[in-house]
Parts: structure tokens; sequence; C-alpha cells
């Protein structure tokens, strides 16, 4: 891997971790997440069943199916740290001004 590579995953590490700290700024109901969540599943469905992924460099052509699976899994993870901390009924409530 190169340094492009390394500065794609840090760079997206940082926006994963500017969206939890943002967390609980955000206004989400239920019916958002069941839109995200088919748009997401629907998103990997077409990245990696049917190959239409981004480029992947060829080193990691043979794990394409590996890759495929945590993706898919990771935005299920996702979807499911928004409920717990934003969604369900007893999260954590930040006051803001209206």
């Amino acid at each position: 891997m190169n340094w492009q590579n390394y500065m794609l995953i840090a760079s997206h590490f940082g926006m994963a971790l500017q969206a939890v700290l943002f967390l609980p700024y955000y206004r989400i109901k239920p019916w958002h997440l069941v839109v995200v969540g088919i748009w997401t599943v629907h998103n990997d469905i077409i990245d990696y069943v049917y190959g239409m992924h981004p480029w992947v460099s060829p080193v990691l052509m043979p794990y394409i199916d590996t890759i495929g699976y945590f993706t898919f899994w990771l935005g299920l993870a996702a979807i499911a740290v928004v409920y717990f901390f934003n969604v369900r009924h007893h999260r954590y409530r930040l006051s803001l001004p209206r």
C-alpha cells in the first residue's frame, strides 16, 4: 500500500470521528434510519454483489469478498451506533438553544 491508501484510511477515520462527535446535535427520527438502512444495504449489494465497487488496488482484489462482507457489517454497525446514541428513548440528550 502506498501513502494515498493510508491517507484515505486516515481521512475516513476522521470523518467517522467527526460524525460521532456531532451525534448529540443531530435530530434523527426512526424513519430516517430505515431509509438510510435500505440505502446502505442497496449500495453494498450493488457495489459488491454486482461488482460496481470503487477502484481497489490489485493487491487487495483477492480479498474483495471479505472487503464487501466487512463493508456490509460496518454499515449496519454505524446505523446501530446512531440508533443507540441518538434515536432510542434513553439516549443522551443535549439541550440546544432555540
